[in-house]
């Protein structure tokens, strides 16, 4: 049960991250990309 929760919560600490990861990168990626349009 204990070791369960532990990797429950360490998987979910790196979706997270990567979640935040895209959420950040996405702006970024998307400006950058209007600016070589433009």
């Amino acid at each position: 049960m204990q070791y369960s929760f532990f990797t429950f919560v360490s998987h979910f600490a790196v979706h997270q991250s990567v979640f935040l990861t895209v959420l950040l990168s996405a702006p970024l990626s998307l400006s950058s990309l209007s600016w070589v349009v433009s």
